[in-house]
């Protein structure tokens, strides 16, 4: 028994066995040992070396590579993506009858592109994709469309401008690259052959728009009697009267097939799991070294995680609608020269958004029979207030379509509110207001200029029109409180109130005992000879081992 107490007795840290062996030899051969003194010197060697500042950072040290180990073996079971691609080229082909500069050109070029992306990348066209491919299933179990298709755009779609060289011009051209990433690549070609032959069919359908607008615009201008503003020629002779020849698409790479797969970044998945191994081993060191702080801090943090959970269910869900509207450009030929006549989009926006936010539309919105908003904070005057309250919940956001060299001429309009449905009233009154207020002002700009031809083209809408991109959504889940952010700060409070709480006990309790000691002090005199020593000089010597304790 002897010999396994010794090696139980190697246990105990090497400090320890230096400064207490020749003491713990000599106690050894005063008593018998038996399994229960084998069993008290195995629980103190743990417990000394559990307690030590090394183990601490051993313990700390070990659950960080634990966690690093444990994030590699998740890393392999994240399947890898199968990136497909394709790179198509658009080119503004030369109208002969009314040639333009390579920088107009570009111009037109980057601006019809936008349009093309706008509408091949917009909701709509997205869940049509989703739905009809059959993508993201566990995503559509646990989330909204519109959220699906918003990761679908934001995450796995990439389309942005190449330099590729060219074997028929000198100058190297430019090349539109589109790729997609997912788990199966058969999908992943279908999606980019799919968004390539959208991009393609977009491009057939808008010539033609454009060939069959100009037509009828200019069967109603040949009909004037007065010359055609920038023309050479009379409008009767019909010189210019061919529609602009529009652009062309053309694939350069076809949507290739991926044979391997791109693999998760393993490095990141290994720095997230010795950050979250380290915090859980420091964690562990302080409950072991200080236990009952460690309790009462969690309850601390329990309490505030619960009280901020039980509060945010106080607040009312909030749900927001949107719409997306875009300004098409105009269908007519340069050299018509009506552009410099007419308003420019992001004007035109300036002058609607500023009446359309006014005050007297907005207290109409809300005071609408069939909308009835805000009707608590109504009783409570002024009606301004509620008005600019409106204005913060209404949310216009300018859209840029992903890789387009031009400004973005789309833009977004919300609005959050506690009822879904009225949120979606709301902004469809909003789309209307917009819409009606573009038409509003197209025909008093072409009234102000007293311009037939002006006339005739806003007539025909061949103007800068303004279109609804993706219908008013009704809101399925609430966007707010957001009740994980609730809960996480009420744990960091109750976290730092208990810290807090404790230090200033633990720091009142040592004020205390100092001025304890400073009243007996004064009390009993301060000389050479400590308190406990006067009194032991005044005790029998009966006392003095108890004193001495």
């Amino acid at each position: 028994m002897r010999r396994w107490i010794w090696r139980a007795a190697n246990l105990y840290p090497q400090v320890w066995r230096e400064r207490y062996g020749v003491e713990f030899e000599a106690l050894l051969e005063d008593i018998k040992p038996g399994w229960r003194e084998l069993t008290d010197i195995l629980r103190g060697a743990l417990t000394m070396q559990m307690t030590n500042a090394t183990t601490y950072l051993k313990l700390a040290g070990g659950l960080a590579m634990a966690g690093a180990i444990a994030a590699t073996a998740v890393s392999f079971t994240v399947p890898g993506r199968y990136v497909s691609s394709a790179v198509i080229q658009m080119t503004e082909q030369q109208d002969s009858l009314r040639p333009a500069s390579k920088e107009a050109l570009d111009e037109r070029l980057a601006v019809q592109l936008e349009e093309f992306e706008q509408e091949m990348l917009s909701n709509n066209s997205l869940e049509e994709t989703i739905q009809s491919l059959d993508l993201y299933k566990a995503e559509r179990r646990r989330m909204p469309m519109g959220d699906v298709a918003e990761q679908m755009r934001s995450r796995d779609l990439q389309i942005h401008w190449m330099t590729l060289p060219s074997a028929k011009a000198a100058e190297p051209v430019r090349a539109l690259r589109i790729a997609f990433a997912y788990p199966d690549k058969e999908k992943a070609r279908a999606v980019v052959d799919r968004l390539v032959t959208g991009f393609a069919l977009e491009s057939r359908l808008t010539n033609k728009s454009r060939e069959r607008t100009w037509q009828q615009v200019w069967q109603d201008i040949s009909l004037l009697s007065r010359p055609v503003p920038g023309a050479g020629g009379n409008a009767r002779t019909g010189s210019f009267g061919a529609a602009p020849p529009g652009e062309a698409v053309e694939v350069l790479h076809q949507a290739s097939l991926p044979e391997n797969d791109v693999t998760p970044n393993r490095l990141v998945f290994v720095a997230y799991g010795l950050g979250s191994g380290l915090l859980l081993g420091l964690l562990t060191a302080f409950m072991m070294r200080r236990p009952k702080w460690g309790l009462k801090i969690a309850g601390f943090a329990a309490a505030g995680c619960a009280l901020a959970v039980a509060m945010s269910f106080l607040i009312p869900n909030i749900y927001t609608s949107s719409a997306v509207l875009r300004f098409r450009q105009p269908t007519v030929p340069d050299s018509l020269s009506v552009a410099q006549r007419m308003t420019p989009w992001a004007e035109r926006m300036r002058q609607m958004q500023r009446d359309i936010l006014s005050r007297s539309s907005l207290e109409e919105i809300i005071q609408a029979p069939q909308l009835d908003l805000y009707r608590k904070q109504r009783t409570q005057p002024p009606l301004a207030d509620i008005v600019e309250k409106m204005r913060n919940d209404i949310g216009i956001q300018m859209l840029n379509a992903p890789g387009a060299p031009g400004g973005g001429s789309a833009f977004r309009i919300s609005f959050t509110y506690p009822d879904r449905n009225k949120a979606q009233a709301v902004v469809r009154e909003l789309v209307t207001r917009f819409t009606e207020q573009n038409v509003r002002l197209q025909r008093a700009k072409a009234k102000e200029s007293g311009d037939a031809i002006v006339w005739e083209i806003e007539e025909h809408k061949a103007g800068m029109n303004l279109e609804v991109l993706d219908p008013t959504s009704l809101p399925e889940v609430p966007v707010g409180p957001n009740r994980l952010g609730i809960s996480a700060l009420g744990l960091g409070l109750g976290l730092l109130l208990g810290a807090l709480t404790l230090w200033f006990r633990q720091n009142r309790g040592q004020k205390l005992r100092a001025w304890v000691r400073n009243l007996r002090r004064r009390r009993f005199g301060a000389g050479s000879v400590g308190v406990k020593s006067r009194l032991k000089a005044g005790c029998s010597q009966d006392w003095l081992p108890h004193l001495g304790k």
